[in-house]
């Protein structure tokens, strides 16, 4: 659905801009060359501007934050130049045209005896925002899964009843092997949904790359009823939060990054519970493309596996028995 939409958008936005290429060339006679070289400084000049509105935000949120790490001002122009490009990578050509970037929905990635791996979306994404890490995740071994969250402002409940049928589908795929499952932004809060209804049974691990944990400044200027769940401590959060005071049996991890456009106070992506990494000089949506998480998240994968599936399933037969004495 997503895809169709920005498939629509992106059709138009080419007609318009041809129409103006065409009409400064040739009717106001700047020539070919000209013509376009000022629709491409539009393009990437409107993009900027959009992202330079979700600094600004998080920058009013991020004044009294405890993640104030200050980086020069050449490395914060990089930041911003990447997060622009990972914008016009995201939006204009990777979830566009998706099953070009991507393939069917159930296509796997990477060596079918590699440890399964299943990625999560964010906010008002499809699977295709995953290019990057699941081509990075499949060449070193991973056996690479993917979704599709439905409808794009629906809520995240909704997703996580969404997502425990493809961790079946994805289960019964990789004969019964429990996959590791790995969250961009609300796609991290999508999947504490899904253990908070079904439990842990199933899901070899978590990680999240710039999950709003604790919500974000940003949310209020969002559409739908997943953006309204993820204001700074809401209640849907807030409940959420209090269904997870004994801890996760599974191994959790919560990559965040102290430089955060989108998740403010950066802080908010921390997690109660799980194993925090922070990452410095990163936007939210170039996560999907940095070296640095990249690093940060093979590792991860990397202590999930180490720890043996029997202690972990030991862990989670431990907590669903402490759970069934509770008074």
């Amino acid at each position: 659905m997503l895809g169709a939409f920005l498939l629509v958008q992106l059709a138009a936005e080419v007609a318009l801009l041809g129409w103006l290429a065409h009409f400064l060339a040739v009717d106001y006679g700047w020539g070919w060359s000209s013509a376009l070289a000022v629709v491409a400084l539009i393009v990437v000049g409107f993009d900027a501007l959009i992202m330079g509105i979700t600094y600004a935000i998080s920058g009013v949120a991020r004044v009294r934050s405890r993640e104030r790490v200050r980086i020069g001002p050449f490395a914060f122009l990089g930041e911003v130049a990447r997060e622009v490009f990972a914008y016009l990578a995201c939006f204009k050509v990777l979830q566009p045209f998706v099953l070009l970037a991507m393939g069917a929905r159930k296509r796997a990635l990477g060596p079918a005896a590699g440890t399964p791996v299943l990625l999560v979306h964010g906010y008002l994404c499809n699977r295709g925002m995953w290019w990057h890490i699941a081509r990075r995740l499949a060449g070193r071994g991973y056996r690479v899964h993917t979704i599709d969250l439905e409808p794009p402002l629906g809520d995240i409940d909704a997703y996580g009843r969404q997502l425990d049928r493809r961790i079946e589908e994805v289960r019964d795929a990789e004969g019964g092997r429990a996959p590791i499952l790995v969250g961009h932004s609300m796609g991290g809060l999508v999947i504490r949904a899904c253990m908070r209804a079904r439990g842990p049974i199933g899901v070899r691990g978590v990680v999240t790359l710039g999950t709003p944990h604790g919500g974000t400044a940003l949310a209020p200027w969002g559409l739908g009823v997943n953006a309204f769940s993820m204001r700074l401590a809401g209640p849907w959060l807030l409940a959420l939060a209090k269904g997870e005071v004994a801890g996760f049996p599974i191994p959790v991890v919560s990559i965040y990054s102290s430089h955060d456009n989108f998740v403010s106070p950066p802080e908010s992506s921390r997690l109660e519970g799980a194993t925090n990494v922070r990452v410095i000089g990163v936007g939210h949506l170039a996560m999907a493309f940095s070296r640095r998480v990249d690093h940060a998240l093979m590792e991860a994968l990397a202590a999930i596996e180490a720890k043996p599936a029997a202690a972990i399933n030991a862990a989670i037969e431990a907590k669903r028995e402490a759970t069934v004495g509770l008074p």
